[in-house]
C-alpha cells in the first residue's frame, strides 16, 4: 500500500506503537507546501515511548528532487530559490522513543531529525539519497541526551549523522556510512553562544567514499567537550577565537584516506585543543597506491601510543 500525505502531525500522548507495512510518500511538488511550514512533513511531538517500526518493509520516500532543483545552496541564482525543505521525519521532545525497521529514501532536506528528546533507540534502518542531493543529513541529532544509533546503513548528500547543540550522552555504533561527508559534530557556537556536547562514542563504522570520517565543526567563541573512537579520517576545525576542545581520544582506526593529510587537527591559535587528546592505534594509508599520506596539526596538544601511522604531530 503507498499513501501520500502531505503535512502529517502527531501531537503529544503515551504509548504511541505505529506499524509501518507499506510506503508512504510525499508530494511530488513544492507547490503543494504553499502556505504551510516548509520544514514540516512527518512530525511527531510530545509523545511518551513513541514506538515506529517498518519490520523491514516500511518505506518512507520523501520524493525530494523537486526540492533539489530549486535548492539555493546548488542554484543561487534562481529567482525564488529555497533554503528551507522538508524533513521526511520529526522526532520532537519525546521520552524513549524507539524507531527501527525502516527505510527512509530521497528526503527534501534531512531524512529523520531528533530534537529535544532523551532516552532515544534508532535501530535498524537503511537511509539514501543521492550523493549530490543537498543538506540530506542522515540523522540529525539536537538537544537530546542518552541516545542510541546502532546497525544502520546510510548513504546520502550530507552527513550520515550529525549531532548538534547541547547534545550529550550518545553512542553510535555499527554504522555503514557512505556517500556522504561522515559523522559530524557541528557546527557548534554560531553567533557566540555557549554550548556543551559530551560523552559522545561513534565505534564500529565503516566509512566508504565519504569526503571525511569523523570531525568536530566549531565557530568563535563557544567551548566544547568531546570524546569519540572513530574510523578513516578525522578533523577538529575551528574557526578563528575563543573555541576550547578537550579531551577527544581516537582509537583503531583502520583504512585508506582520498585526502594527503589523513589526520587533521586543527584547532584556535587562541584557544589551543588540550586535556589529552589521544591517538592509539592508527593505521592509515592513501587510496593512491605509493602515496604517502600525513598529519597535521595547529596548537593541539596530547599522546600517542603504540602503532600510529601517518606519524603524529601532536604537542606534548
Amino acid at each position: 500500500m503507498i499513501k501520500s500525505f502531505l503535512e502529517y502531525y502527531v501531537p503529544s500522548g503515551r504509548c504511541k506503537l505505529s506499524q509501518i507495512n507499506g510506503v508512504i510518500v510525499a508530494p511530488t511538488s513544492p507547490k503543494e507546501w504553499a502556505g504551510t511550514d516548509k520544514s514540516l512533513w512527518l512530525a511527531l511531538e510530545g509523545i511518551s515511548r513513541l514506538r515506529i517500526n517498518g519490520s523491514g518493509i516500511g518505506k518512507i520516500d520523501g520524493r525530494g528532487t523537486g526540492w533539489w532543483n530549486q535548492s539555493c545552496r546548488d542554484h543561487p541564482n534562481l529567482e525564488g530559490c529555497t533554503s528551507i525543505a522538508p524533513t521526511a521525519m520529526k522526532i520532537i521532545s519525546c521520552n524513549d522513543p524507539n524507531l527501527s525497521n525502516l527505510h527512509f529514501i530521497n528526503s527534501s532536506q534531512a531524512l529523520v531529525l531528533l530534537m529535544g528528546c532523551i532516552r532515544t533507540e534508532i535501530k535498524n534502518l537503511v537511509i539514501t539519497a543521492p550523493e549530490r542531493s543537498p543538506n540530506t543529513d542522515g540523522i540529525h541529532i539536537h538537544s537530546s541526551h542518552n541516545i542510541i544509533i546502532r546497525n544502520t546503513t546510510i548513504g546520502t548528500g550530507d552527513d550520515c549523522v550529525s549531532i548538534g547543540d547541547y547534545t550529550s550522552r550518545m553512542n553510535i555504533s555499527h554504522i555503514k556510512c557512505g556517500p556522504g561527508h561522515g559523522i559530524s559534530i557541528g557546527s557548534l557556537g554560531r553567533g557566540g553562544n555557549f554550548v556543551q556536547v559530551e560523552d559522545i562514542s561513534v565505534s564500529n563504522i565503516y566509512f566508504k567514499g565519504t569526503t571525511n570520517g569523523a570531525r568536530i565543526k566549531t565557530w568563535q567563541f563557544s567551548a566544547l567537550n568531546y570524546s569519540a573512537y572513530s574510523a578513516q579520517k578525522f578533523f577538529i576545525f575551528s574557526k578563528q577565537s575563543g573555541v576550547h576542545i578537550a579531551n577527544v581520544s581516537i582509537k583503531n582506526l583502520f583504512g585508506t584516506s582520498m585526502s594527503n593529510v589523513a589526520i587533521n587537527l586543527n584547532c584556535s591559535r587562541s584557544v589551543a585543543c588540550t586535556g589529552s587528546i589521544l591517538l592509539k592505534s592508527i593505521q592509515l594509508q592513501s587510496v593512491n597506491s605509493g602515496q604517502k599520506v600525513t598529519s597535521g596539526c595547529i596548537i593541539a596538544h596530547g599522546f600517542a601510543f603504540g602503532v600510529v601511522q601517518p606519524k603524529p604531530c601532536l604537542q606534548i
